[in-house]
């Protein structure tokens, strides 16, 4: 996505998937190369795509596609205690998990204040649009991941409250991640930032609460 920055702020759209089972909530935003498109969904939480307008859409259509897709898994095995000793596994469907969601939270809020947030970002003087970035690290599931773009204030300042965006891809499994986060200062050096920063920080505890099937693994709960 190499000189590409976040332009606009597209309306929330919603659609189905998961033959039908779950709900996607789409903020397109507009970009030099066409659209990019958060996603989220009460089963699987905050994710990106390409849009089919977008000049990498052809020629890397998985970009266009959101993952997990469909991607009901075994989340352990039970005993059955028989002579066989055989074993039953054990799972949460999608339509299950967004369900669950939706007794804590109204997933279609949460979408419109993400959009509000990112209109909020590409107002501010002091925004850093990252056109591409290679910088690499790890997720909070441990995940090696690239950074390809990102909307933010500069980290190095010590004025400004570090808040933003960021668009990330994981290097193993391919999952496409947002991670949206801020700092607000401290009150001894208050800014009229804090608040936004407030809500970044608000916002991405939200996404990173959300069942991703790659946590269960080699955990307990």
């Amino acid at each position: 996505m190499k000189q590409s920055s976040i332009n606009s702020v597209g309306a929330v759209y919603i659609e189905q998937t998961d033959t039908n089972r779950t709900t996607n909530y789409v903020i397109p935003l507009t970009t030099d190369k066409g659209a990019i498109e958060i996603v989220l969904n009460p089963a699987w939480g905050g994710t990106w795509r390409l849009g089919s307008d977008h000049e990498l859409a052809s020629s890397h259509p998985s970009l266009t596609a959101c993952q997990p897709e469909d991607t009901s898994q075994g989340l352990g095995e039970v005993a059955l205690g028989n002579k066989y000793n055989d074993k039953q596994q054990y799972y949460l469907s999608p339509e299950v998990l967004e369900t669950v969601t939706r007794e804590h939270m109204n997933p279609q809020v949460l979408a419109g204040r993400i959009k509000v947030y990112v209109e909020n970002l590409l107002k501010i003087r002091e925004i850093e649009k990252e056109r591409s970035s290679v910088s690499r690290g790890s997720d909070y599931f441990g995940e090696e991941h690239t950074q390809i773009l990102s909307l933010r204030t500069s980290p190095r300042s010590n004025t400004v409250p570090h808040l933003g965006i960021s668009f990330e891809l994981g290097s193993k499994e391919g999952i496409k991640w947002i991670d949206i986060f801020g700092y607000p200062n401290t009150e001894e050096n208050p800014h009229q930032l804090d608040r936004l920063a407030k809500e970044g920080r608000h916002i991405g505890a939200l996404l990173r609460s959300f069942y991703l099937p790659s946590s269960f693994e080699n955990k307990s709960y």
